[in-house]
């Protein structure tokens, strides 16, 4: 399979540790870099650590990603990873491995 945006979920915290508080929608004025979770598991877009990590494999996801993000990707080899999103320009999103 490829990258589906189903499977991109945003994660977001208020400042109140209440988690009554805490709400899954972004935060509109949020110049900081923001946390990402992506499910390439057999449950969700079945991918490999590999094709996670290809150019252009976020590309779909280019009008949420800002230069800075990270993306916690659980993917179906199987393996855990973090990608940092190193540039986004005109649709086209690069990642580079952290972890």
């Amino acid at each position: 399979m490829a990258f589906d945006l189903m499977y991109l979920a945003k994660d977001s915290q208020s400042q109140q540790y209440d988690k009554s508080y805490n709400s899954n929608c972004g935060d509109s004025a949020a110049p900081i870099p923001q946390g990402w979770k992506y499910n390439a598991s057999a449950a969700g877009a079945n991918n490999s650590t590999a094709q996670t990590q290809a150019s252009g494999y976020f590309d779909g996801a280019s009008g949420y990603l800002s230069v800075g993000d990270v993306i916690y990707v659980y993917s179906n080899d199987p393996g855990y990873h973090f990608l940092n999103v190193a540039t986004n320009s005109s649709g086209t999103v690069t990642t580079a491995q952290i972890a």
